[in-house]
């Protein structure tokens, strides 16, 4: 109880200190007391993930960790909440690679045009919010329950859920598509990214580099949310800074959607259906481009099939 006083008061004072300053040199002076807890870790443990994912509510519906590890025995989490943006992917990557070595990072790019912006203090809150399962040798966190972030905007919204399932929503509720008419359609238009997402998306792009890790850009299926003009908006990105670009809205990818019973809400979002054919195509795609180990052999690893097997049991029941 002590401890987490101690912790809690540490979190709170470099808070205020950064609501009343407002640069990122600020943010890191402020995080620095707390940053040299962070205690040594064994060379491989239960809780480190392979490939960290970070989006928005497109790509927690999308992406499920648990078939992933089923499938490849890749370990993987999801971060990410509605209405997600750049700064939030920034700062959630940089925390998240002070405890985690990911040998992967997946950016969901739909976030860079429908964001909302949080100041520095509410995002470090979220931050907190959605990568503690994977953050508890990280000393600021690691006496942390999801209880308490119940008081900040989006915990209602199935976040004990996510985070129970490395972040994945899982939902079954199908709605159609008004129209099966083709939503990605050609076009020479480029979809405007603002001066500050883009320094954001930049600033995401070095700390990959800086920490040696590949960076791959994903725009999971999503035919109300997702343009030919955001397409080419990323593809232009991808291309200057040699970044891979998997657009999973183009039809000739080899993954057939059907918005009939693959979303839950119409087209913004997919449902479990959808979310399987997403899993499988980025599972093999991702075999086929990285080399991210295969630990269902590992016994340090059986924490992951003990939580698939409760994963199937709830999808049957």
């Amino acid at each position: 109880m002590i401890t987490m006083c101690v912790i809690l008061t540490v979190v709170y004072v470099s808070l205020i200190y950064i609501h009343e300053k407002n640069t990122i040199e600020d943010i890191q002076l402020a995080e620095q007391p707390v940053i040299n807890q962070l205690q040594e870790k064994p060379s491989l443990s239960q809780d480190d993930i392979s490939i960290l994912a970070v989006g928005n509510s497109d790509l927690y519906s999308a992406f499920n960790p648990f078939q992933l590890w089923n499938e490849k025995g890749f370990t993987s989490f999801v971060s990410g909440e509605p209405s997600h943006d750049v700064f939030r992917s920034y700062i959630t990557i940089k925390e998240t690679l002070k405890f985690q070595k990911p040998k992967l990072i997946i950016y969901e790019v739909d976030e860079i045009f429908n964001g909302k912006r949080y100041d520095e203090k509410n995002t470090l809150i979220h931050v907190a919010m959605n990568t503690y399962p994977i953050a508890k040798r990280f000393e600021p966190w690691k006496n942390l329950d999801s209880s308490d972030f119940k008081k900040y905007e989006n915990y209602d919204y199935n976040y004990v859920a996510r985070v129970t399932y490395k972040g994945y929503l899982y939902k079954t509720k199908t709605v159609r598509r008004q129209t099966n008419g083709p939503y990605m359609k050609k076009t020479e238009e480029i979809a405007n990214i603002k001066k500050t997402e883009l320094k954001y998306l930049k600033e995401i792009i070095d700390l990959a580099k800086t920490n040696q890790i590949p960076l791959l850009f994903l725009a999971v299926p999503s035919a109300k949310s997702w343009t030919s003009e955001k397409h080419n908006a990323i593809q232009q990105v991808s291309e200057q800074y040699d970044i891979p670009f998997l657009d999973l809205n183009i039809v000739d990818n080899g993954l057939t959607m059907n918005w009939q019973t693959d979303s839950r809400d119409g087209g913004t979002h997919l449902n479990y259906k959808g979310a399987t054919k997403v899993t499988k195509y980025l599972g093999d795609y991702i075999s086929e481009n990285y080399k991210i180990p295969d630990y269902r052999n590992e016994k340090i690893m059986e924490q992951w099939n003990v939580d698939y097997k409760k994963f199937v049991k709830m999808t049957k029941e």
